[in-house]
């Protein structure tokens, strides 16, 4: 049966940890996926109508019978389909493309294995926000879900399907969402900005609070060269922020407060961050 699959390890997860409740956005979504589904199989059931009724027009009003697979047959000999004529029990054909349509209702095969060949999308979720995206897609999509991140409840949210009707709306609630999220971002990097003051130009001593201490690869000079270095980023006193090369006098780590001076140069787009080089006098402040 056509239906999602979530990880075992997913399942025991949303168990045991309680996962939160599934957010409005995703609330949005589902509800959206819901309303998408309800319509297509509004527009199946019609469609099935239609052609049954087409059926029994042409037979003296004598319907065809269906199989468990939703399949037409004939119910006696001399039936007329199609410009054809039929014996009693013969499978009376449709466009392919009406059983695919069934398949995916349905969740059962009419014949074959049974090809999606559908586009997937990816987004971000919780364990039990693709739980209610699975249920919600129904037999109209694959979901699947990658490795829950650190937090024990993220993950990102795999979902497969054939029907353009619905990757369109997968696709533009993923492109919305990421839209959305970078202006997030950016009016909160507005809003730091204007608590922080200009960072420093040219060669000035300062002091400040280490953020974030990291290693960025380098092209090697040597055999004895180790290829990288350790970059900080500070937080001064009026909250810019410098990065630059760790001083090799300096012994400390992240939150340690330290003073050093260097040749600074503000960033083009933000004059609340500097770039530091050939820094000296580096010490923890007392």
């Amino acid at each position: 049966m056509l239906a999602y699959r979530l990880d075992a390890r997913i399942m025991t997860h949303m168990v045991s940890n309680n996962a939160k409740p599934i957010g409005v956005k995703m609330m949005k979504l589902s509800a959206a996926i819901k309303e998408y589904v309800a319509q297509a199989n509004a527009n199946y059931i019609a469609v099935r109508a239609r052609i049954i009724e087409k059926a029994a027009t042409a037979n003296n009003d004598l319907r065809p019978t269906v199989d468990s697979y939703g399949r037409l047959h004939a119910p006696c000999d001399g039936y007329s389909w199609e410009g054809e004529v039929y014996g009693g029990g013969s499978y009376l054909p449709l466009p392919a493309d009406f059983y695919e349509m069934l398949e995916m209702i349905t969740g059962k095969q009419y014949g074959g294995a049974v090809s999606f060949k559908g586009k997937t999308t990816r987004i971000k979720t919780t364990v039990s926000e693709a739980a209610e995206i699975a249920e919600a897609c129904a037999a109209y999509a694959k979901v699947g879900t990658g490795k829950v991140w650190d937090d024990g409840v993220s993950c990102y949210c795999y979902i497969e399907t054939a029907r353009d009707g619905l990757d369109s709306l997968l696709k533009t609630y993923a492109e919305e969402t990421a839209e959305a999220e970078k202006a997030d971002i950016e009016a909160k990097r507005a809003a730091e900005r204007l608590l922080k003051g200009d960072a420093p130009e040219g060669r000035a001593a300062v002091k400040g609070k280490i953020l974030v201490i990291k290693d960025k690869e380098r092209a090697r000079y040597s055999y004895y060269d180790r290829g990288f270095d350790w970059k900080m980023l500070v937080e001064l006193e009026n909250k810019s922020t410098v990065w630059g090369t760790v001083p090799s006098s300096l012994d400390a780590d992240v939150g340690d407060v330290v003073e050093f001076t260097a040749t600074f140069e503000v960033a083009q787009n933000d004059k609340t961050h500097a770039y530091f080089k050939r820094p000296s006098k580096a010490k923890k402040a007392a």
